[in-house]
């Protein structure tokens, strides 16, 4: 039987999220100026600074803490093709950087736990030779790059000398690599490889309000607690089963929710099996809802690991900062610290309870997307 023209998009899509990192997706280039996100009632937190040089190369300053020596750095590499990753990890091999892979993008960092008063010049030095050296010639452009510092440092000293040093790094022509480089593709990540699904269930919900906001981020909330009641229902129901369950949720573009349901199985027959499972699992949810008990365990188990992102609790608080950043300019969303995110769950589960979410769930699990996936082999 044919289906509608929507439903082919969205199984497209889905089929799209699965075979790649899950919720990989650019930020448009519109949103790839100066600020990377819309403007809305949430701001960067205070001492941060945004700024652009004359090429186009854009560095976000986020000072974390004066009581440690921690410090961090990262280059995200918008435009670095997968093929020259190795010619990165060449070039850099012998200086302290790591190049890493997020969202399918490059990513070189480095993170410094004794941090001196020479330790950014020198870093920065370091960065400012290899993109202007002639074996990296035309293989980074400072348009597709955003360095983001975070630690222990003062902003004007650190703007100053990424000024100094890459104001005048320009683009050049198209990166040929020496012959002694391989250009063969190699994992940039040191990560296993994740699984894919095979089984999934995705759900689309379009967004009234596209800006990262409070209101989007209470969305995001309800949205989150919801799906991880769900989440703990499904582990209960596939407890004596060799299989491995996840409900996740995401903002794409800042446009559209993603909810999804995914369950990986060595064994087909088990995995077909668990669709008949996943299905009165929602279908449960959408008709009966959630209760009381289940809201507060979720809430609380939220809670509790966003206090453990929070400084006092993190000793690599540092590192985890500037990744987060990397990641908000990754998908176009405001920075905010562990702690401002903590009180405003706080302040929005003030506000909301266990109707709520059920309400949410049946409106956002109006009519999931099935998809099968070959098993992995």
């Amino acid at each position: 039987m044919s289906k509608p023209l929507r439903q082919i998009v969205t199984a497209t899509l889905s089929a799209s999220l699965l075979l790649s990192p899950f919720f990989s997706l650019s930020v448009s280039a519109e949103q790839n100026q100066f600020n990377w996100f819309e403007q809305s009632d949430i701001t960067l937190p205070k001492g941060t600074k945004a700024g652009k040089l004359s090429n186009a190369m854009r560095y976000v300053l986020l000072p974390t803490s004066r009581n440690t020596q921690a410090l961090s750095i990262r280059v995200r590499l918008t435009d670095l093709p997968i093929k020259y990753a190795s010619v990165t990890q060449t070039l850099t091999q012998n200086n302290g950087w790591e190049l890493v892979e997020f969202n399918g993008k490059s990513v070189l960092k480095r993170d410094f736990t004794d941090n001196k008063e020479e330790t950014l010049a020198e870093a920065i030095s370091q960065l400012a030779a290899l993109f202007k050296s002639e074996e990296a010639k035309g293989l980074f452009l400072p348009s597709q790059t955003d360095l983001v510092i975070a630690g222990n440092f003062k902003n004007r000293a650190a703007a100053e000398l990424i000024s100094d040093n890459l104001s005048d790094w320009k683009s050049s022509e198209a990166f040929s690599a020496p012959a002694e480089l391989s250009l063969m593709p190699k994992s940039v990540s040191d990560a296993p490889k994740q699984e894919k699904p095979t089984v999934a269930y995705t759900a689309h919900t379009s967004l009234d309000d596209t800006a990262n906001s409070k209101q989007q981020r209470k969305k995001l909330l309800t949205v989150t607690i919801a799906n991880k009641i769900l989440e703990k229902r499904l582990e209960e129901a596939f407890a004596n089963q060799d299989v491995k369950v996840e409900v996740s949720n995401q903002i794409l573009a800042q446009s559209s929710l993603v909810s999804q349901v995914s369950l990986t199985s060595e064994d087909s027959d088990q995995a077909k099996a668990a669709q008949q499972i996943i299905e009165k699992e929602i279908n449960r949810a959408r008709s009966s809802g959630f209760s009381q008990v289940e809201y507060e365990m979720v809430v609380s188990q939220l809670r509790k690991e966003l206090e453990g992102q929070t400084r006092p609790h993190d000793e690599a608080y540092t590192a985890h900062q500037a990744d987060q950043l990397i990641k908000a300019i990754d998908e176009g969303r405001v920075y905010t610290s562990p702690s401002y995110d903590l009180d405003l769950m706080n302040f929005h589960v003030a506000h909301m309870n266990e109707y709520d979410i059920s309400n949410e769930f049946e409106s956002v699990w109006k009519s999931p997307m099935e998809l099968i996936i070959i098993p992995n082999s």
